[in-house]
């Protein structure tokens, strides 16, 4: 979208409007939307799906409440739902009371959660930090200021202000995507990461896969 709205975002993504989001009123409801969750992480694997969507996958199992109350999001799975963009129907006042709520666990040290105010504008960030004021004609616009200087952009879509945050509170680069790796540490793990790799023959996985993506546009 040029200037400082960010591109690497998927910007007008649908939502679906029957995935429930917290706070949820019943356990039936968490367990749906995890369920959901879990089924969306394992489509959008291009790998049909790795061992590391297996892992994540159960790591999202073991988060459902033992018992028959709901209870709040756990922030971790909040973590996945933001990075993945997960297509929940989150408006921005769902979104940042989730947020707050998982504070401060979740989000990046050098952002607050974001603020509403009385004229519907809401307020994130913390360098730069950024306001949204909502447009009669839809959409936002966005005020960018860092450091004395203040840039303005209109952001089109409502629900697109919901991706900006998820991308603004996701750790995009997490250890080692993007890091400098220790050479010694890659080789010594080599033998153990072959022997994974030949295990895990993402073949079997062809069948499970064909039968849920027979839309062409999965």
């Amino acid at each position: 979208m040029g200037m400082f709205i960010p591109a690497d975002v998927p910007w007008d993504r649908p939502t679906v409007a029957t995935i429930p989001i917290p706070p949820f009123a019943t356990w039936d409801e968490h367990h749906g939307f995890l369920r959901m969750l879990q089924l969306y992480v394992a489509l959008i694997d291009n790998d049909a799906p790795s061992f590391s969507t297996q892992v994540l996958n159960d790591v999202l199992t073991r988060s459902l409440p033992m018992h028959t109350e709901p209870r709040p999001l756990d922030p971790l799975v909040l973590q996945i739902c933001m990075a993945t963009y997960f297509p929940a129907p989150w408006t921005p006042a769902t979104l940042a009371d989730a947020l707050t709520t998982a504070q401060p666990r979740l989000a990046p040290p050098q952002l607050s959660a974001p603020e509403m105010y009385a004229s519907g504008a809401w307020r994130w960030g913390g360098d730069p930090v950024f306001s949204a004021e909502p447009r009669s004609a839809g959409g936002w616009e966005v005020e960018r200021f860092e450091r004395g200087n203040i840039e303005t952009q209109v952001l089109t879509g409502y629900d697109n202000l919901v991706l900006w945050w998820m991308r603004d509170y996701s750790n995009r680069y997490p250890y080692p995507i993007g890091w400098g790796v220790d050479d010694h540490d890659a080789r010594i793990l080599a033998p153990a990461v072959a022997a994974m790799r030949r295990t895990n023959n993402t073949e079997r996985w062809a069948t499970w896969r064909e039968s849920l993506t027979r839309d062409p546009r999965c």
